[in-house]
């Protein structure tokens, strides 16, 4: 799978702790979440009845999400809703607008690369907005995917690749490009963790401070992962690299870069490498 990613629905007030509380979220239920290369965020701004959200407030919130996490953030935000109100974002946008279409497949309900309905007062679809041309556009409600009705179907008009550039623009997994175990080789690792499903807590929590800073490991928490490799976590190294290159997303690290990363990783007890 080469994309996944969290969503929240903003609020009026504060945005600050809006984010922390998603990032913790994030944190705690996929902590592999800043070693996956296609994750993305999704910020929800919607007119409530009951919450009447400024634009102000949503992009205030979606360029904050990116500058905390360094990652992309697609602000859903309809053309119906928010009109030219969005200018100051200059991230992708995300409408919404419905067509009038039979109810079926994603596929079948979808009205085209060029569809841009005349509205009262404005144009839909595809139509620019708040200075630009939306990336996606949810197109229905309505639609049947796996057998599930009333799924909601989103259109991206170009292909895997561009949509890949445009989730990543910095490409690749994160690395401090020093080659240290606090670069990408310990971003990797947490994933790989998480990913198998390894009953890991006493690395897992060590793997994820050196993949964000290798000072914060404590000579505590370093003694507590040897102790987890002399119970026969180490031993596990095979089945632990085979899980991981199985999930590896394309361009990423090679299944001879993981098994040496892993057998490093283990062999050094999670120390950083020396410069």
């Amino acid at each position: 799978m080469d994309l996944l990613g969290g969503y929240h629905v903003v609020r009026s007030g504060p945005v600050a702790p809006q984010v922390d509380a998603l990032l913790g979220l994030a944190n705690r239920d996929e902590p592999w979440w800043p070693a996956f290369p296609g994750w993305v965020w999704q910020a929800d701004l919607e007119r409530w009845s009951y919450d009447n959200v400024p634009a102000s407030t949503g992009i205030a919130f979606a360029k904050l999400l990116r500058e905390r996490t360094q990652r992309q953030v697609f602000l859903y935000a309809s053309h119906s809703q928010y009109g030219d109100q969005l200018a100051a974002w200059d991230g992708p946008l995300w409408n919404a607008d419905y067509a009038s279409r039979p109810v079926g497949g994603a596929a079948a309900m979808y009205p085209g690369d060029n569809w841009q309905p005349q509205h009262k007062g404005w144009v839909g679809g595809w139509a620019p907005y708040s200075g630009q041309t939306p990336a996606i556009l949810q197109y229905t409600s309505s639609a049947t995917i796996a057998g599930l009705t009333t799924c909601d179907a989103n259109a991206y008009r170009g292909t895997r690749e561009q949509l890949l550039a445009l989730i990543r623009p910095g490409g690749g997994a994160p690395t401090t490009g020093d080659g240290s175990m606090a670069g990408a080789d310990a971003v990797w690792i947490a994933g790989l963790v998480n990913q198998a499903n390894w009953k890991l807590d006493a690395l897992l929590p060590i793997v994820t401070k050196l993949a964000a800073d290798s000072a914060s490991v404590s000579p505590e928490e370093l003694a507590a992962f040897k102790a987890a490799a002399a119970a026969g976590v180490a031993g596990q190294t095979d089945a632990i690299v085979a899980a991981v290159v199985a999930n590896l997303p394309a361009g990423a690290m090679t299944r001879e870069d993981v098994e040496q990363a892993v057998r490093d990783a283990f062999a050094g007890g999670l120390a950083p490498k020396a410069p």
